[in-house]
């Protein structure tokens, strides 16, 4: 039997939705993740497939770090 999720329940999926398609709601943050889509790829192989600078790459890495959709390695 499916549960009905209570409402309080169902308006946290929506905010946390809304949360995510804020992030993604860059073109560059949605080549990035389509880049990364194709496997992983260090911040010098972005910047080859994508045309901006270092700086504002690792801004738009940071936040979508920050929102669980990337992870970091070294």
């Amino acid at each position: 039997m499916n549960k009905t999720p209570a409402p309080d329940d169902a308006d946290r999926v929506y905010e946390v939705a809304a949360e995510l398609f804020s992030v993604m709601a860059t073109p560059l943050r949605l080549k990035i993740i389509s880049a990364l889509c194709h496997g992983e790829k260090s911040v010098s192989q972005l910047l080859a497939d994508i045309a901006t600078t270092q700086p504002n790459m690792s801004q738009h890495l940071s936040q979508l770090y920050r929102a669980g959709i990337v992870d970091k390695r070294r």
